[in-house]
């Protein structure tokens, strides 16, 4: 078991107003089976104690590291901690979240054995109504690994497992696939613009079924959020998957995420937002991929006819469908 257990793992953890759920945080990460942890937490300007709270971690385990920086969000954050981390694998943990004590063993184990540069596992949403002693978070049970390959990848990135295969923080990643990747700063959904990114460098991606991650939903948090225009920014993430795929030969996947990307669209109209200034831009993007490349897409001329119909008129496309 030595052989799987040299390599360091670096767990950045941005931390930014979150002082009632801190310690619970870093104890969880501090108390892993895996013990070979380089911990970097980010201080990102935080008003309230949690910068102290920080150093006092830092003075009882020396494989804790603290940056203390301005405040400049989450992105910026990891990004701060990507420049000093000096493991071979890369975790990301929010510090409202907590983990299951085995879970980077588990992670790492799987990495070694299947030969693998992402592994993830699933995740459990817990509430404020939920108390958190309650749950189980240690299992000696078997879980299925599931690899995932290219042609399958988009299929989980956007089906009923999108949200697990998008979000950073259920994932260890081999440290050399971030080389020229840093997280967009100033934007929200800051995963959305990443992950795919790594996926797609990954020669080998593995999917481990077992809920090892406990994300805190608080009510302000992003996850819980719905269709807003400060959501938008999502779109703007879609637009970049939709280019890096069609500059990378992929034009099944380009397809699928101008798909998504409708969809998504909609959402807004649905929600009374069609006629809005700030949705303009995104129309006028959704109608720019129909005049270059609708045509070349290997898709039924009744599909191309309802993408058309779309561009033109949404709320008609939503009659004709309802």
């Amino acid at each position: 078991m030595l052989e799987v257990m040299e390599k360091k793992i670096s767990v950045i953890v941005p931390v930014y107003q979150v002082e009632q759920y801190l310690r619970r945080c870093v104890d969880s990460i501090l108390g892993q089976t895996y013990k070979n942890l380089e911990v970097i937490l980010v201080d990102d300007g935080s008003p309230d104690n949690c910068g102290a709270i920080c150093e006092e971690y830092a003075g009882q385990d020396e494989r804790i590291r603290v940056i203390h920086r301005q405040n400049g969000g989450l992105s910026a954050a990891r990004n701060s901690g990507m420049e000093i981390a000096t493991g071979e694998y890369i975790a990301f943990i929010d510090s409202d979240d907590f983990i299951s004590p085995n879970m980077f063993q588990k992670l790492y184990q799987t990495a070694c054995r299947e030969g693998a540069d992402i592994v993830l596992c699933d995740f459990k949403k817990v509430s404020e109504e939920l108390n958190s002693t309650n749950i189980e978070t240690y299992s000696n049970e078997q879980f299925p690994v599931v690899t995932i390959t290219e042609q399958n990848c988009l299929e989980y990135m956007l089906g009923a497992t999108r949200v697990t295969f998008t979000v950073v923080w259920n994932k260890l990643y081999r440290r050399a696939l971030f080389d020229g990747i840093i997280f967009p700063e100033g934007k929200i959904h800051e995963d959305e613009f990443v992950t795919y990114k790594l996926l797609h460098k990954a020669e080998k991606v593995c999917y481990l079924k077992e809920s090892m991650y406990f994300y805190w939903q608080r009510q302000q948090s992003i996850m819980g959020e719905g269709i807003s225009l400060k959501t938008l920014q999502r779109l703007d993430a879609f637009q970049e998957r939709m280019i890096f795929y069609k500059e990378n030969g992929m034009p099944d996947y380009y397809y699928q995420m101008l798909n998504h990307y409708r969809y998504f669209l909609n959402e807004f109209v649905i929600g009374g937002y069609g006629r809005s200034k700030e949705i303009m831009p995104y129309m006028k993007f959704y109608r720019k991929q129909l005049r270059e490349n609708l045509s070349k897409l290997n898709i039924s001329t009744k599909t191309k006819v309802g993408y058309w119909i779309y561009g033109v008129s949404p709320r008609l496309y939503n009659k004709l469908n309802g």
